[in-house]
C-alpha cells in the first residue's frame, strides 16, 4: 500500500501523538505531564518498584526514567530508598503528597476517556481494544521489547 491514510500505524501513531498532546494539556495545570502520571500509575499499583523494573515496564531509557524521577522527587511526589537487601538498589516510593494524585489523575484519564470514545457503542470501545490488543501481541511476536 503507498498511501499512508491507509496504514494502521500511521493512525496510530497519530492518534497517540495527539492523545499525549491532549493528556499533557489537561494535566499542565497541576504542572505534571503524561509520563510523569504513567510512572506514578506503576507506584500506585505497586508501590517500592525498582527503576528498572519501572523503566523496563514503561519502556523507557534509563536516562528518561531518571530525569522524569527526579522531578517527582523534586516535586515531592516519589522518594528513593536503597533496598533493605541490596544497598545498590534504589526503591522508588509514593509520599503522601504523591498518593494525593490518585484520584485527580484518574479522574483526568476517565474524561479523557469519554471524549476519545465518543460516538462508539460500548461494543465498539471492547472490539477496538481487542484489535488494539492483537495489535500489541503482533509487535511483540516481532521482537520488539513490549510495554
Amino acid at each position: 500500500m503507498d498511501n499512508k491514510e491507509l496504514w494502521i500505524g500511521y493512525w496510530l501513531t497519530k492518534s497517540v501523538r495527539l492523545l499525549n498532546k491532549f493528556h499533557d494539556n489537561k494535566l499542565q495545570k497541576y504542572d505534571l505531564t503524561s509520563s510523569q502520571v504513567a510512572l506514578l500509575q506503576k507506584l500506585w499499583g505497586e508501590d517500592g518498584k525498582t527503576q528498572k523494573q519501572l523503566q523496563e515496564n514503561l519502556g523507557l531509557t534509563p536516562a528518561s526514567i531518571s530525569g522524569i524521577l527526579d522531578t517527582l522527587a523534586n516535586k515531592g511526589f516519589i522518594v528513593r530508598k536503597h533496598d533493605e537487601i541490596d544497598s545498590r538498589i534504589n526503591r522508588i516510593y509514593v509520599t503522601l503528597e504523591g498518593a494525593k494524585l490518585e484520584n485527580l489523575c484518574y479522574s483526568i484519564i476517565n474524561e479523557i476517556e469519554e471524549s476519545i470514545s465518543e460516538g462508539f457503542t460500548d461494543d465498539e470501545v471492547k472490539i477496538f481494544i481487542e484489535w488494539t490488543k492483537k495489535m500489541h501481541k503482533n509487535i511483540c511476536k516481532n521482537d520488539i521489547k513490549a510495554v
